[in-house]
């Protein structure tokens, strides 16, 4: 499967996909319920600045209530943006899972936080869970900003030097 740039494939929970390329497109994963806690699996995903949005719901909207998806990929190549929901106060949040990295860049963008909703200037956000691990290969994680209104928020990614990484 390709998406394209302006593209994107909707990915519900059971859904197979062996071997996806991601050019500037979307992969965005569906929870209908929106209970959180559903867990998806993507096989060798390869992207080019390709988005994937672990946080969107009902066909493109997004839900700003619910984190705890759980994505699994067989392998990344190149360079995706994850899109995910956490809920710091609760350390808790949406992860993923990447079994092998070859050489590949993964990009963190907080979609939503119900911190968003509740903060006032120059208010400090703390909480910290693991958002990412990988089995093995190179890969380079990055936060990326996140504007809501008047917040501006980027999440601070520690490489905790054994596979994995957390927000704090």
């Amino acid at each position: 499967t390709t998406i394209n740039s302006g593209g994107t494939m909707l990915y519900g929970a059971g859904a197979q996909a062996e071997d996806t390329t991601v050019n500037g497109g979307t992969i965005q994963l569906e929870d209908i319920d929106k209970a959180g806690g559903t867990v998806y699996a993507l096989g060798n995903v390869t992207a080019t600045d390709g988005i994937i949005n672990v946080a969107a719901n009902d066909y493109g909207q997004k839900d700003y209530s619910t984190a705890n998806r759980s994505l699994s990929l067989t392998s990344l190549t190149g360079t995706a943006t994850f899109v995910i929901n956490t809920d710091l106060a609760n350390n808790t949040g949406d992860t993923i899972s990447i079994g092998t990295a070859n050489n590949a860049t993964a990009n963190i963008k907080v979609g939503y936080d119900p911190f968003y909703d509740i903060a006032t200037k120059n208010q400090t956000l703390s909480g910290t869970y693991q958002v990412l691990s990988k089995g093995s290969g190179t890969l380079t994680v990055n936060s990326v900003q996140t504007d809501w209104g008047a917040l501006r928020f980027t999440p601070t990614i520690v490489d905790n030097g054994d596979g994995t990484y957390s927000t704090v």
